[in-house]
């Protein structure tokens, strides 16, 4: 009878429990029991992970237009009082510069009076403030009617002697005939003032130069009104060279 072979079926070996070479053990996991919350009669814990919220903070109401402070807003500086000034005298003085070129001449001096007594050590611009302040008070003052010019006083004199202001108008041509004795026309204008004052001597005298000056007025004055009082006289009738005409009035205007 022949023998059974033995099987070659081999049970498998138990896996070792020793770790592989170069294998890592994982990782172990503690777990922590947790311990219960102490429990206060009348109080509650809070939970141990819950974190404190802030309550917010309650908005403050201001009054109206009051402006809290700050303390990151710091105040602004205050301009220096030499610069604040300076800039309102100029300010002032070209409001008053401007009037002056438009002829608005008492508010320019108004303005420049205030610049020069609200502001006395603005030396270098209250010089300037003085000059102008000077050409208003001269613009508005009223116009001076007394004559200037040699001609304007020639005309006032004429005018003093057609109106009949004889005194008046022999000082007004006396000093004229200082200045221009060669004047024909004030040689004239003094014969008719001599005669009508009765100085025949003195009236005829001027009147043979103002004839010497100009031939043309011999004929005028053989007209002239205001020379009748030399008509009777004799050398007033040879200086004519004819008789005299009937006597026509005229009036003298300045050259």
């Amino acid at each position: 009878m022949a023998k059974q072979r033995p099987s070659s079926h081999v049970a498998p070996k138990k896996a070792s429990k020793a770790p592989a070479k170069n294998a890592r053990p994982a990782p172990k996991t503690v777990v922590k029991s947790a311990r219960p919350a102490k429990v206060t009669a009348g109080k509650a814990a809070p939970a141990a992970a819950a974190k404190k919220t802030p309550a917010p903070a309650a908005k403050k109401t201001t009054a109206p237009g009051h402006r809290p402070a700050t303390a990151s807003r710091k105040p602004a500086p205050a301009a220096p009082p030499d610069l604040t000034d300076r800039n309102l005298a100029v300010e002032m003085f070209e409001k008053g510069f401007r009037a002056l070129q438009q002829r608005r001449f008492r508010e320019a001096g108004e303005l420049f009076t205030a610049v020069i007594a609200h502001y006395p050590d603005e030396k270098e611009l209250l010089e300037r403030t003085r000059v102008y302040l000077a050409v208003c008070a001269r613009q508005a003052a009223p116009p001076d009617a007394t004559p200037k010019t040699f001609e304007e006083r020639l005309y006032a004199a004429t005018l003093s002697v057609n109106r009949g202001a004889y005194d008046e108008g022999l000082s007004l041509l006396t000093s004229l005939e200082r200045e221009q004795p060669e004047n024909d026309h004030i040689q004239y204008l003094l014969a008719v003032v001599r005669a009508q004052r009765g100085e025949a001597e003195a009236a005829l005298a001027h009147l043979q130069k103002a004839i010497d000056l100009r031939p043309s007025l011999r004929l005028q004055a053989g007209t002239d009104t205001d020379l009748e009082p030399l008509h009777d006289n004799d050398a007033f009738n040879s200086l004519l060279e004819a008789p005299p005409r009937p006597a026509v009035g005229r009036q003298r205007t300045g050259r």
